[in-house]
């Protein structure tokens, strides 16, 4: 997915407040460090919330940024202590009095230890996230204006000129909020129960799939691929979503179900993808399961269970429920992938996942 641009990049504020001094100079100069970097913050708050990346472009700095170790701390977003620490920073420039002035420098000489922390471990990653990196330059930028406004405080403001800085802060931390939430892809709650089974050093990879579609064949392969080497690490969970435009998808998704009630459902699958799609009938698809060592009769009987066609359905309500809109369709981790992907970036968000 591209890079989405800031939507504050082509805004320019100006504000004019009436101070015993006229133009709040050296207010402004402690103030914009704080807003921006607080737009920052909220850009990549927003970006952690959703499964896919919205401003964060997919294989970039600000995904590895967001996949790494440094991402949270305590169980907080590091966006969400950005969002806070700059939001402080800007109500503390607002702020008169000595008191106010001091607590400033304080708060952004913090600040400016967690951006050089941060950019230590943007270094250490090998890679730059620009949102990340402009909110931590900014937290230098802060503190030489906040320690200037301690040397040089800036005139008192009136009351319309303290709600203009207000509204301007405010409106620094709601236009990317607005710009970027309606596009966060949120991992629904009965993907949360699914994705929460799995083994110390292990991730789960749901794949929504249709036996006879051929991007789904081919998006097979290509995990295969990607996960040698890591197979032990994932737990495999297959939905069958049969498309109603495939004839042989529905006797192909009861007799992977079965196999797999049988303990040979990887095979089964392999199989299955592989097959010619005249093959994924019930005879083709018994022919096979007798190949793999199942017991026939007991195949058989399974596929003519009416309770074996229950689970398609509730794959497919699932499915409907995440808002799938094609397929394949497959969550790795946390991580939602769409469409027909190569080996390469499959495989980097499975490591990046695995990571975590």
């Amino acid at each position: 997915m591209p890079s989405v641009p800031l939507p504050l990049s082509p805004l320019t504020y100006s504000v004019t407040c009436r101070t015993s001094g006229g133009m709040n100079r050296t207010r402004l100069a402690s103030l914009a460090p704080a807003l921006l970097g607080l737009a920052m913050s909220v850009v990549l708050f927003v970006d952690y919330q959703s499964a896919t990346p919205l401003a964060c472009a997919e294989g970039g700095g600000c995904e590895a940024a967001k996949r790494s170790v440094w991402a949270s701390f305590g169980g907080v977003s590091t966006p969400t202590l950005g969002v806070l620490g700059f939001a402080l920073l800007a109500s503390l420039a607002i702020a008169d009095g000595v008191l106010a002035r001091r607590l400033h420098v304080v708060a952004a000489a913090i600040g400016a230890i967690f951006g050089a922390f941060f950019i230590v471990a943007q270094a250490r990653i090998g890679r730059v996230c620009p949102y990340c990196m402009t909110a931590d330059l900014a937290s230098f930028v802060a503190l030489a204006t906040a320690w200037i406004a301690m040397r040089t405080p800036p005139p008192r403001l009136e009351s319309g000129g303290r709600w203009g800085y207000g509204l301007l802060t405010l409106a620094c931390g709601l236009v990317p909020l607005l710009a970027l939430w309606g596009r966060v892809v949120v991992v629904p709650e009965a993907l949360r129960a699914e994705l929460s089974r799995h083994g110390p050093g292990q991730v789960v990879m749901i794949d929504f799939a249709d036996f006879e579609c051929p991007y789904c064949r081919l998006m097979h392969e290509n995990v295969l691929e990607a996960l040698k080497g890591h197979e032990h690490q994932v737990r495999l969970v297959r939905k069958h979503v049969p498309l109603m435009m495939h004839a042989h998808a529905p006797d192909a998704a009861r007799a992977a179900i079965c196999a797999e009630k049988m303990g040979q459902g990887d095979r089964m699958a392999n199989d299955l993808f592989r097959a010619k799609t005249t093959d994924l009938t019930p005879s083709g698809t018994t022919k096979m399961a007798a190949a793999i060592g199942l017991d026939e009769g007991a195949f058989v009987k399974c596929l003519n269970d009416p309770s074996t066609e229950v689970v398609p359905v509730a794959d497919r309500g699932l499915y409907t429920t995440i808002g799938g809109e094609g397929l394949p369709l497959l969550w790795v981790g946390y991580t939602r992938l769409e469409g027909l992907l190569p080996v390469a970036d499959v495989r980097r968000v499975l490591e990046s996942e695995l990571s975590r």
